[in-house]
């Protein structure tokens, strides 16, 4: 569990994800690790080596990844040793199911696109993430081609996140789009996606559902915090979900109880879909 500590005055102000990654202590090495990565303008790969060093989830290594991004300071951690034991759960699906899981997240993503175009008029880098996620789901190959457009993405959400206020809902829209497309990108193997767990570096349902939590918080934000309007959201997703991606989420264990508002919105969409019956009354 990360310790995270009472806010201070002088951090009033900041984008809460930074203040967040200020209070979040990495391993020295790992921190010099990904500084190197941030000075390349590798913010992803940075991430992805702070996840698989600490263990973190990808929001609160995303926080890290902000804050040295912004030359700000990041606690050091004890040096022992961060780990998980990836054989410890293990996620079979088939590219159908994948299919299915793309599909949900396009159909969540392009309800909230809107929002980042609003804010970024000509700036396409979310919708061509979702229309590739389209393209997948659609019966089209995915391959790692097309990761430069799933980041681009993520760079157009992490540019809105960075100025704060207002643009916290086009960066949840963009993030959604990005999210949408991860599947897109990964060539699976013999027709299945052998291992969803190592493939995304985490044991939670997060990058199942990340469109969906990504595109209620976008919702929210741009109705002014409106808690009414992702609780709408996260009934639709629900509704719109389909046989196939719950099957592949119940092969997960259930989110834990933590992550601050994205956590509650992902506990709600996970236990409503879970509560579905699917054909044959599993």
């Amino acid at each position: 569990m990360i310790r995270v500590w009472r806010r201070r005055p002088d951090l009033e102000g900041l984008d809460p994800d930074i203040v967040r990654g200020m209070q979040i202590p990495v391993p020295a090495a790992v921190q010099a690790r990904a500084r190197v990565l941030v000075g390349r303008h590798e913010l992803q790969e940075a991430i992805a080596e702070i996840r698989q060093a600490t263990g973190y989830e990808r929001h609160d290594a995303r926080c890290v990844v902000l804050t040295m991004n912004f030359g700000l300071r990041v606690p050091t951690a004890p040096p022992r040793v961060f780990r998980r034991d990836w054989n410890r759960h293990r996620v079979v699906a088939s590219v159908a199911e994948m299919r299915a899981v793309t599909w949900f997240g396009a159909e969540c993503a392009q309800h909230v696109l809107g929002i980042f175009e609003e804010a970024h008029p000509g700036d396409l880098r979310p919708r061509e993430a979702v229309e590739a996620a389209w393209a997948f789901a659609r019966g089209g190959e995915a391959g790692p081609e097309l990761d430069a457009t799933r980041q681009a993405a993520f760079s157009a959400a992490q540019d809105a996140q960075v100025a704060g206020g207002r643009e916290a809902a086009a960066g949840e829209a963009a993030s959604a789009a990005a999210v949408a497309a991860i599947f897109a990108t990964v060539k699976a193997s013999e027709g299945e996606f052998p291992d969803l767990v190592g493939l995304l570096g985490g044991h939670e349902a997060i990058d199942i559902l990340g469109a969906a939590v990504n595109a209620a918080l976008a919702a929210e934000s741009a109705a002014g915090g409106d808690r009414e309007v992702s609780a709408a959201s996260i009934r639709e997703a629900c509704r719109r979900a389909s046989p196939g991606l719950i099957a592949v989420l119940k092969r997960y264990p259930g989110p834990q109880p933590r992550g601050g508002r994205r956590g509650e919105l992902l506990r709600e969409l996970d236990s409503c879909l879970r509560a579905r019956r699917l054909p044959g009354g599993r």
